[in-house]
């Protein structure tokens, strides 16, 4: 397994800004259903901090951010309902008073059958590991990955393809945070050290969004040109800071990440709440030329007519992100059984209008920088918010607000260019199988953040 992500880990580590920090899920069903938790969360918090000789962030002041952090996303709940909770359990029971290099291999990676065995006495840990002096990220990615490398995190998925809905549901967790480039910072022989140091924002930003993936949430790109002006400035400015949602696949400098978007808000009460108490909702379908074959892997956005509002409020979907597949590991964008067009839209704001717009990923968001379904993202679609393509939400009595069904965008994509998954087997891959993704659990392709370190 060591082999394996130090393997996929390169690829990260050549990047101009070595990546990774949505418009979605993290992982669904062969179904298309979401993989999400149920009832309270209960994590299992390293003994240690995450940089012990920084008393900031000492255990009990770690602690305390990862409790803000989960409070941050289930927080946003509270208007449209939810059943999930969270609370901090027993230490990560280690015969240690830490976790490091040398004994996080006993429970870190491994996951528990036993968890989805409906036992009330099954102990399932779900740990979060404070990595100080980042020896642990070097020895599953390879020397000097520290300095790039500041965590991962993500659930067991013992989807075996059968598409149970009772094997939606996630027992067990993990994440992992690295401390070395917090001050004072690490240095290794023959590596370095690292590059700059990251701001306590920053490193609150790292855990929320790793949190994020814990709960279930995906990468999303909702403000590419957003981004794209904060990297030729050098970071971002003051216009387009808030532009940037949580869920980013890349931690941009400058950024206001730490905050949560209107785009994290609103699949995160998707995903477990009622996005139509108090919202709207859009569904449709992305098509290709001929108005009939569904086109995979396009990202849909809803924006706010009024110009100043239209980066920060607005909400993305990734067409066919949910639609059911013929195996439960190809990234390709064959694999889709049916609905590969569809996409739905949540968290529409009443008495707004809105547009509808249809963006590529770029390129760039692959592996643990990728977006679902797709690895590598799709390119064939001309972005472009189609004229006359608007909705409004009008929400009669307030309570529940109106699904606006129908919406279908018509592309110039060719529906012949499209993967249309003829040569796929229709059975259940190999889950310990190659992935879009680093993998630190035998099933689950794990999103992995490097940091932001700009060359000098």
């Amino acid at each position: 397994m060591k082999n394996l992500v130090r393997t996929l880990a390169s690829l990260f580590a050549l990047a101009p800004l070595a990546s990774a920090f949505a418009g979605g899920s993290i992982k669904t069903d062969i179904n298309g259903i979401p993989l999400h938790w149920e009832g309270n969360i209960v994590f299992n918090a390293d003994k240690g901090g995450l940089k012990n000789n920084n008393d900031a962030y000492n255990h009990a002041n770690t602690v305390q951010i990862i409790n803000e952090a989960f409070g941050a996303w289930i927080g946003v709940l509270a208007p449209v309902g939810g059943g999930i909770s969270f609370s901090e359990g027993e230490g990560i029971p280690v015969d240690a008073d830490d976790v490091d290099g040398g004994n996080y291999f006993q429970f870190f990676g491994i996951g528990k059958d036993d968890c989805y065995d409906d036992d009330p006495e099954t102990s399932c840990v779900s740990p979060i590991i404070f990595d100080a002096d980042g020896e642990i990220i070097d020895d599953l990615f390879g020397s000097c990955a520290k300095f790039s490398i500041l965590g991962f995190a993500g659930f067991d998925d013992i989807e075996d393809g059968s598409g149970d809905p009772v094997k939606a549901i996630v027992r067990r967790g993990q994440a992992l945070f690295s401390g070395a480039c917090l001050e004072p910072a690490e240095a290794k022989a023959g590596c370095g050290s690292c590059k700059r140091l990251l701001s306590d924002q920053e490193a609150r930003t790292i855990i929320t969004h790793e949190i994020g993936h814990l709960l279930g949430m995906d990468h999303s790109q909702v403000n590419p040109e957003s981004f794209l002006s904060c990297i030729r400035s050098g970071g971002c400015g003051s216009d387009v800071a808030q532009d940037i949602p949580t869920m980013f696949p890349i931690l941009v400098e400058g950024s206001a990440m730490l905050d949560l978007h209107q785009d994290d808000i609103a699949y995160f009460q998707r995903l477990y709440g009622n996005p139509n108490q108090g919202f709207c909702s859009v569904t449709g379908q992305v098509l290709a030329s001929d108005g009939q074959t569904g086109v995979r892997g396009v990202e849909v956005v809803a924006r706010n007519i009024d110009t100043s509002l239209r980066s920060i409020d607005a909400m993305s979907f990734v067409s066919g992100a949910e639609a059911p597949r013929l195996t439960n590991i190809s990234k390709r964008q064959g694999n889709c059984k049916s609905g590969c067009g569809d996409f739905e839209l949540t968290g529409l704001n009443p008495g707004q209008t809105y547009q509808i717009c249809v963006q590529h990923i770029l390129s760039q968001f692959s592996r643990g920088s990728s977006i679902e379904p797709l690895d590598p993202p799709f390119q064939g679609i001309d972005d472009a918010c189609p004229e006359g393509l608007t909705v409004t939400c009008s929400c009669p009595g307030g309570g529940s607000c109106p699904n606006i069904s129908g919406v279908n965008i018509l592309t110039e994509v060719d529906p012949g260019s499209l993967d249309d998954g003829s040569d796929q087997d229709p059975q259940i891959v190999d889950p310990d199988g190659g992935s879009g993704g680093c993998s630190l659990t035998p099933q689950r392709p794990t999103k992995v953040w490097p940091a932001l370190i700009r060359s000098s």
